[in-house]
């Protein structure tokens, strides 16, 4: 669930800013998950210091980390769309 959650963030967001209006029940919907796994998983990356996140709004903190956590296809569709 955390390398869902983590590919979702970087390839959804590789945009120039690091902060997102964004529900929990909204990135379950998307990954086609259960919300409680989204919240277990924000809180792992949140408790690694890669992010924060406070009612819908989620803030990247180390880029780097949350690329690093993400599976091998965040970088194959990073080179190819991004």
């Amino acid at each position: 669930m955390k390398v869902g959650v983590t590919n979702w963030h970087t390839n959804t967001f590789s945009l120039e800013s690091e902060e997102f209006p964004l529900t929990q029940e909204f990135i379950s919907q998307m990954l086609g998950v259960r919300r409680v796994g989204v919240t277990e998983a924000a809180n792992i990356l949140s408790e690694a210091g890669m992010i924060t996140y406070h009612r819908g709004q989620i803030n990247i903190l180390n880029r780097e980390a949350l690329e690093k956590t993400s599976c091998k296809c965040y970088q194959i569709i990073e080179n190819n769309f991004f």
